[in-house]
């Protein structure tokens, strides 16, 4: 419990530093002080150290102080613990009461904002739950960051995330390399299939084994040819003797076998050497020699590393293993066969019993078969295109980078669930708990409102929970009018709400019952120390009565109470003495007010707090004063204040307890009906009383102000 402030320097107009025990605090202080004394400052030095926000006072630093003037508070408690502005400056239990609660949690001016309902949720809630939201939203900002890093990886991904992230171990393709290239293959084939015909079709692949095996198998006298060229050489040395002159002549010898037919000499000597002349010059001797050598000369052509090359630029790869280096040594020695037959014709070769030969011809034979198989005509692109897709993605998907990214995804896709399941659970649990929580609060919150003499209540009050708003967390709640009629609080304009029906003395009870349902839900209450400033201004006398008596029956630590009216701390005073036990009661009453220095100072409380007229009066004459005074409505609420006492003061003894609660009705419809009837009227009292919707214009009610205090107030 507060005991004492012993300093305030350099705050606003504060100029204390006091050890004088007469002024310290009770467990139920009251402290008066007029309009722009230091009540606000006060209070925001309370809000400073609940909050621990040190711009409260920075922000009221004295007018005229320098730089070197230190702001300074010190506040001492009943059991010698100190709060020590800049040092030690905290303290959790204190609770506010006053306009800027009002503002912030409740409404401003004729409206209730999302943002109020976001604040109320807050402030409504207790330390408990608040904790737990507060675990929740811890929870919901790590699984963001999982979500974060889900988003992040699925960006490394691309595109064909789903797909990537469909395929499970069992899914992966072995030799994935070949089947890509495969399928590359496919395509280029597709696209370069009139070539790919051309080359099947001109391919020395497509090579007749068995017949060159045939005609190398064929054997011919190579011994005639040298006989003949023998012949020539002894016998015929000429620049025009040749073979083919002989040729000729073989032939014309046919028709006379025993005369030579270019000189007429007789043959029948050299009959041996025309008959290998026959021989030699005869087609079948030709025929064989043409195609040994033929045969031979198209084998030779083969070459299989041009033609591996050739259909592997159009897209066709020999699935044939092939070793070019053995390959090649045994087209060596198949080779030095033929040559040899190519040498000698009559050479016998049996090339086929040859190993070299078969290995060779294996090979080009079974790269025959390939060639042979291949269509393109059959090939659909599209489907190839579609392979060429999955099998990249598959690729990338069991590469070692693309497993780790589908492990990371998992992993945190699993702890995401986990997390959220929980959240879910936590989230179910609080609102459980809330709902629980805000049915007692609306209990509490109607108690205030029907104690109050409100003729209004809430029907529903809850926490709501939106996560795509910017407050996530609001109070939802709305109101009932007589029993009978739905107000609506938004803002809107054709029909009953919050703004239209509810007076400006409604307004506050409504925002009271909800700090008060606030306070009694509080588990340590006991420890707190509830501090309200000026916060019945607007409310009548059996009102106030009633706020004082909530007050007054609040099990907390202790109540600062701060006003600027003389009425309601008599108030105060007498119903704190009436309704607090012995034991707890504690009354002390303080008042603020300015020294010689013009500086304001804490002092006992010195005044007269009796007249209540004058006190209504000199409430009135500082208004006209202030910069408040352009509220023209205002006025009407510091006159009925005067007007309802003279109204108690003189006709008290005639008016029943119905009458007394609206003692300016009674006072204009009776008693000064014949006075004041034609300058102020029940419409009047309304207007000021319960922000009526047909107002009058500025103008008509500066008319009526100016005539109330120079004609009606006098007469009074």
């Amino acid at each position: 419990m507060i005991k004492k402030i012993l300093k305030i320097k350099n705050i606003g107009r504060y100029d204390i530093e006091s050890s004088n025990d007469d002024l310290s605090f009770g467990r139920q202080t009251i402290i008066f002080g007029a309009n722009k004394i230091g009540k606000t400052t006060l209070t925001s030095i309370f809000k400073s150290l609940k909050e621990n926000n040190k711009n409260y006072i920075v922000s009221r630093k004295t007018f005229g102080s320098g730089s070197i003037d230190k702001q300074e508070c010190e506040i001492i408690y009943n059991d010698g613990n100190k709060n020590i502005f800049d040092t030690n400056w905290n303290n959790s239990d204190i609770e506010i009461f006053d306009n800027e609660f009002i503002q912030r949690n409740v409404f401003i001016g004729d409206k209730i904002e999302q943002n109020h309902k976001a604040e109320l949720y807050r402030i409504l809630i207790d330390e408990k739950n608040l904790k737990i939201q507060a675990e929740i939203d811890d929870k919901e900002k790590e699984n963001e960051q999982l979500r974060r890093e889900k988003d992040q990886i699925k960006i490394n991904i691309g595109k064909d995330f789903e797909s990537f992230i469909k395929l499970e171990d069992k899914d992966g393709v072995d030799d994935i390399d070949n089947k890509i290239k495969e399928n590359q293959d496919k395509q280029k084939q597709f696209y370069n299939q009139s070539r790919l015909n051309q080359l099947k079709a001109t391919t020395k692949l497509f090579f007749n084994f068995v017949s060159f095996e045939e005609d190398v198998r064929q054997n011919i006298d190579t011994k005639l040819e040298q006989k003949i060229k023998g012949h020539i050489e002894n016998c015929w040395n000429g620049e025009n003797n040749n073979i083919d002159f002989l040729s000729l002549g073989i032939d014309k010898i046919s028709e006379d076998k025993n005369v030579c037919p270019f000189c007429g000499q007789s043959l029948e000597n050299v009959s041996e050497l025309i008959k290998n002349m026959g021989e030699f010059f005869s087609n079948v001797y030709k025929q064989t020699q043409m195609s040994i050598n033929k045969a031979i000369n198209n084998f030779k052509e083969i070459d299989i590393e041009k033609e591996v090359a050739q259909f592997k630029a159009e897209g066709f790869e020999f699935k044939t293993k092939i070793n070019f280096n053995d390959l090649n040594k045994h087209l060596k020695g198949v080779l030095s066969k033929i040559e040899e037959k190519q040498k000698d014709l009559s050479v016998d070769v049996k090339i086929e019993e040859l190993a070299e030969y078969k290995s060779y011809k294996n090979v080009i034979e079974t790269m025959n078969k390939e060639v042979d198989a291949l269509k393109i005509e059959t090939m659909n692109i599209y489907e190839l295109q579609k392979e060429a897709i999955a099998l990249k993605l598959n690729k990338e998907r069991f590469s070692v980078e693309g497993i780790d990214k589908y492990k990371k995804y998992k992993k945190n896709e699993d702890a995401s669930i986990i997390k959220k399941q929980g959240i879910d659970q936590s989230n179910t649990n609080l609102k459980n708990k809330l709902n629980s929580l805000f049915a007692s609060y609306l209990v509490e919150i109607n108690d205030v409102l029907e104690k109050s003499y409100a003729n209004f209540k809430l029907t529903k009050l809850q926490s709501i929970s939106n996560r795509t708003m910017n407050d996530k967390f609001f109070c939802d709640y709305a109101f009932i009018f007589d029993n009978t009629h739905d107000i609506n609080i938004l803002n809107d304009e054709d029909k009953p709400q919050f703004k239209n029906t509810l007076s400006d003395s409604d307004k506050r009870i409504f925002a009271f019952a909800f700090y008060v349902a606030k306070l009694k839900k509080d588990g340590l209450l006991n420890n707190k120390i509830v501090i309200l400033d000026d916060p019945f201004t607007s409310l009548d006398e059996e009102r106030r009565d009633s706020m004082i008596d909530i007050l007054s029956n609040l099990t907390c630590k202790q109540i600062i109470l701060l006003s600027h009216s003389r009425s309601f701390v008599k108030r105060c005073l007498l119903r704190f003495n009436k309704n607090i036990k012995d034991e707890d009661k504690d009354v002390k009453k303080l008042r603020l007010k300015n020294n010689s220095s013009n500086k304001t100072e804490i002092s006992k409380l010195d005044i007269n707090l009796d007249n209540d007229f004058l006190d209504g009066v000199e409430q009135y004459l500082n208004f006209l004063t202030s910069a408040d005074a352009s509220n023209i409505m205002s006025h009407y609420d510091y006159a009925r204040k005067i007007i309802e006492h003279i109204v108690r003061t003189k006709y008290g003894n005639l008016l029943t307890a119905e009458e007394k609660k609206l003692p300016m009705k009674y006072f204009i419809n009776t008693s000064c009906q014949s006075l004041m009837k034609d300058r102020i009227n029940e419409n009047d009292y309304q207007e000021s009383h319960h922000d009526a919707l047909d107002l009058p214009m500025p103008e008509e009610l500066i008319k009526k102000r100016d005539d109330f205090i120079n004609n009606v107030l006098p007469k009074i």
